[in-house]
């Protein structure tokens, strides 16, 4: 079974969570560019990086970046600011995080009947390919 949730579904989600504007975009079937613009003396600028899935086994994915730099300072913030994710997302490597879905409270009855099989990317959303257990 698959499972569609769009960019700008997305990027609410985010935004009630972080209350961060966060905007999200298709690069190729396995990877998306995240960002956030930020405007310093003025000039305005757009920092991100690329996610991609590189493993997805159980309810958790392996997702590499190319940002190190701002994906510690991001881990930094969370663990001030919102430490209830800290157990959902974790360094994996210097270039990869773990993103721990079945610690997702809402998600946690969804993976008690069905095991996250991939996640791909489209131009319009998010795909998670599940299977029923």
């Amino acid at each position: 079974m698959n499972i569609q949730i769009s960019y700008p579904e997305i990027q609410s989600l985010l935004q009630s969570k972080v209350k961060q504007e966060i905007t999200i975009a298709y690069v190729d079937n396995q990877t998306i560019k995240a960002g956030k613009t930020i405007t310093v003396l003025g000039i305005s600028k757009t920092i991100g990086l690329k996610l991609r899935v590189e493993n997805v086994s159980g309810d958790n994915i392996v997702l590499a970046h190319d940002n190190p730099i701002l994906v510690k300072s991001a881990m930094k913030i969370v663990e001030v600011s919102f430490p209830e994710f800290l157990e959902m997302i974790e360094p994996y490597s210097d270039n990869s995080v773990v993103v721990h879905l079945g610690k997702v409270k809402q998600l946690e009855k969804v993976f008690e009947m069905v095991s996250l099989e991939g996640i791909c990317f489209l131009q319009e959303g998010a795909v998670a390919e599940a299977a029923i257990k």
